[in-house]
């Protein structure tokens, strides 16, 4: 279990969302940023595309990042 913003968030509720995920090297090359550029930006709050969630080890991080979240980021409609 993760905390995020003051909600808890746990892998089941990640792996349940129905909304297709993006790899962040994919999300990263949409917006028209760096691979690290777009991790320091998820970390800090700034793009909210997704999640950002400690590993078991703390070392590293995972980012979980969402199709709908993204596409709104750019200003995409999928309608």
């Amino acid at each position: 279990m993760h905390r995020t913003e003051g909600m808890e968030i746990t892998w089941r509720d990640i792996m349940s969302t129905e909304t297709e995920r993006v790899p962040l090297s994919r999300a990263a090359k949409e917006i028209g940023m760096s691979n690290q550029g777009l991790r320091e930006y998820m970390k800090r709050g700034k793009i909210d595309i997704g999640y950002v969630l400690p590993s078991l080890t703390g070392k590293q991080y995972n980012y979980i990042i969402f199709r709908d979240k993204l596409d709104a980021y750019l200003g995409k409609n999928n309608k």
